[in-house]
């Protein structure tokens, strides 16, 4: 049997489809985050998740509510995967 976490929320399972309905936040913060701090990445990634955590934990405290949130999230984001050009400002 073959399964295939798709990221919005879809099993398959033998060519039959079940939709499953979940909170991204609460499973980046509940098993994707705690796995990968569990086991590490090896690669120039490891920076890249540290960040992103730093940001899923910034929007967690509502601070992308805020101007000031949103500044430092873009600040964050324009550090993150520095080979692609952001569009931001």
């Amino acid at each position: 049997m073959v399964l295939f976490l798709l990221i919005e929320g879809m099993i398959t399972i033998k060519k039959i489809f079940i939709v499953i309905v979940f909170d991204p936040q609460k499973e980046l913060r509940e098993i994707i985050i705690p796995f990968f701090k569990q086991y590490p990445l090896k690669t120039s990634k490891r920076n890249d998740f540290e960040k992103f955590s730093q940001v899923l934990s910034l929007m967690e405290n509502s601070e992308h509510l805020h101007l000031e949130g949103v500044r430092k999230i873009i600040e964050i984001i324009e550090t993150m995967n520095t080979r692609k050009r952001r569009p931001f400002f």
